[in-house]
């Protein structure tokens, strides 16, 4: 398979609930040039039975020597990543059909641009709540930063690991 222009980071831990979802909206981007590596981080909750059902040789599975935690997990996977761009999905989480297109159109057409993000989308039980850059929710939950592209830059990521 030739190089992939993005390369989609997505560890899992048990997301079971989510993760045909999340997987779902990566295959259905509109932008197709990417490939999609997934470490199951231990999952006990059917989560492998889940990314065996997919046959799309742009994902690529890399289960973890064992239980890593979330960063090693990035960590690892920036490692196997070929794509001059990186974004990460996270396992319980869904995108936009355009997103990938859209990140990837601004850093190419701004070549001092090393990063974008998005709006997110807060949903609890189907429901958008509200959307924002970052949010703190007022219960047990933080949601993650909002989903960033990198230009790739493997070398660094990897030495100057999270």
């Amino acid at each position: 398979m030739p190089q992939p222009k993005v390369s989609v980071l997505m560890p899992v831990l048990n997301a079971g609930k989510f993760f045909r979802e999340a997987l779902d909206s990566v295959l259905a981007q509109t932008y197709t040039d990417w490939e999609l590596l997934v470490a199951d981080d231990g999952s006990t909750d059917g989560s492998p039975d889940v990314l065996r059902s997919y046959d799309d040789p742009r994902i690529r599975t890399v289960p973890n020597p064992g239980h890593l935690g979330y960063l090693r997990s990035i960590n690892r996977l920036f490692g196997m990543a070929t794509g001059e761009f990186i974004t990460f999905q996270d396992a319980d989480d869904f995108c936009h059909p355009e997103r990938f297109r859209k990140q990837v159109e601004a850093l190419e057409n701004d070549p001092d641009l090393g990063l974008c993000g998005t709006f997110i989308d807060v949903v609890y039980n189907r429901q958008r709540l509200h959307s924002a850059l970052r949010y703190l929710a007022p219960t047990e939950f933080e949601a993650t930063l909002p989903p960033v592209t990198v230009r790739g830059q493997t070398e660094h990521a990897v030495h100057y690991a999270y």
